[in-house]
């Protein structure tokens, strides 16, 4: 079965706990109220989670890593997601220069040897800060809004940022 109870509550409270955490902090996105849930999903393991949301982008795909990232996520890269069209790249990640400069790269080879193709490209800048293992720090302010630059530049690809901060969660 896909739900439970027990797990629907859990991500119904998260999802109030993220909407609540906008609210507070004048964001930019438009106001929601307190009743508002945002979409939430509770998986069994960490790794299971990467699977999804890599499976849950339409190929090919390419994911820019830190060089120093969880050897779980590359491994399940280059192990078994890589037959669904995900690849990925390891670049240093407190480094902004460096790491926009590898995904324009990345874009501009794919846009010019599939012009013709249906399907934009997917590009997935992964954030691990603190990372693991050697407590790297990456801005993720500045690097959020480096790749949401990006998305203007590069209208044809889908363009996301993700957030592993397994080391470092929120307060609740």
């Amino acid at each position: 079965r896909s739900h439970n109870p027990t797990r629907r509550l859990l991500e119904d409270a998260v999802g109030q706990l993220e909407i609540a955490s906008w609210n507070t902090r004048g964001s930019d996105l438009e106001e929601k109220s307190s009743s508002e849930i945002a979409p939430t999903f509770a998986f069994s393991s960490g790794m299971a989670a990467v699977a999804s949301l890599f499976l849950a982008h339409s190929s090919p795909t390419k994911v820019f890593l830190p060089k120093d990232v969880y050897h779980g996520v590359p491994t399940q890269l280059y192990t078994s997601l890589n037959d669904h069209g995900v690849s990925h790249e390891a670049v240093d990640m407190t480094n902004k220069q460096e790491m926009l400069q590898k995904v324009e790269e990345s874009i501009d080879l794919h846009n010019n040897i599939n012009s013709e193709r249906a399907n934009p490209a997917t590009v997935i800048v992964w954030l691990e800060t603190p990372s693991n293992p050697l407590c790297q720090v990456t801005d993720i302010r500045e690097i959020c809004q480096a790749v949401n630059g990006l998305k203007g530049k590069y209208e044809s690809v889908r363009i996301t940022s993700v957030v592993d901060c397994t080391w470092a969660p929120p307060c609740i």
